[in-house]
């Protein structure tokens, strides 16, 4: 219950990943998400862009380059998308304004 009460409380970081699964860059990525401790999180995976979803956090999502990449949201705004670990660790570690 409490940390039920702690995710309505808490900024959620809604994560979307778009990448083929199988594929390197993703699994580093994906490791570089569930690496850390974030217990308010939402994570989503497509394989290409979708355009048409039921969920919106995929929405207009692609990949950057041919690279696998993530995207880190909080509120429904997402920052730049983030194809290397570092520069997701580096978004998932800053601190909310």
């Amino acid at each position: 219950l409490l940390c039920a009460a702690d995710f309505y409380h808490d900024r959620v970081k809604e994560i979307a990943i778009v990448g083929d699964y199988e594929s390197p860059d993703t699994t580093s990525l994906v490791r570089t998400v569930f690496d850390r401790y974030l217990p308010n999180k939402v994570v989503v995976h497509a394989t290409d862009k979708v355009d048409d979803t039921d969920l919106p956090l995929l929405r207009r999502k692609t990949r950057m380059h041919g690279q696998s990449t993530v995207y880190v949201c909080e509120q429904y705004t997402c920052k730049r998308p983030a194809t290397t670990p570092d520069a997701l660790r580096a978004q998932l570690d800053a601190k909310a304004p």
